[in-house]
């Protein structure tokens, strides 16, 4: 999955367990600039902003943080975060597959009715147990 520079920003305050102010004191950046990214009410990043993350963490990779490319540490080591992505993802899956297998059922109930010859436009829906 492709990430953009604020979501490895966002990533990298995760890692490290601080808020955003935490990191942007931690980092010596203006906290209100930082959220304007973080919430995207800005778009382009400051490079002044990559620089203080890579000075302050230099355990975090360039390539990474800059173009998404390779691993969040210098050494290779890969993230918690990315994992609970993950699980995220995962349940969202499940989330979303139990809801198809809803309307799938229902789209049976539906050609099963218009089969039988009913007039599926003109059924009642019934709200509450009443019509």
């Amino acid at each position: 999955m492709k990430t953009t520079v604020i979501e490895r920003i966002k990533l990298i305050s995760n890692e490290k367990e601080v808020s955003y102010r935490q990191f942007a004191l931690k980092i010596e950046f203006n906290y209100n600039t930082l959220n304007n990214y973080v919430i995207e009410k800005t778009k382009t990043i400051d490079l002044e902003l990559i620089i203080k993350i890579l000075t302050t963490y230099p355990d975090i990779s360039p390539e990474w943080l800059i173009m998404g490319q390779g691993t969040m540490y210098k050494n290779g080591t890969t993230t918690t975060v990315a994992i609970d992505n993950d699980g995220i993802l995962m349940k969202t899956i499940i989330d979303l597959s139990g809801q198809v297998a809803i309307l799938k059922e229902r789209v049976k109930q539906l050609e099963e009715q218009e089969t039988a010859g009913y007039n599926v436009a003109a059924t009642p829906i019934l709200k509450y147990g009443k019509q």
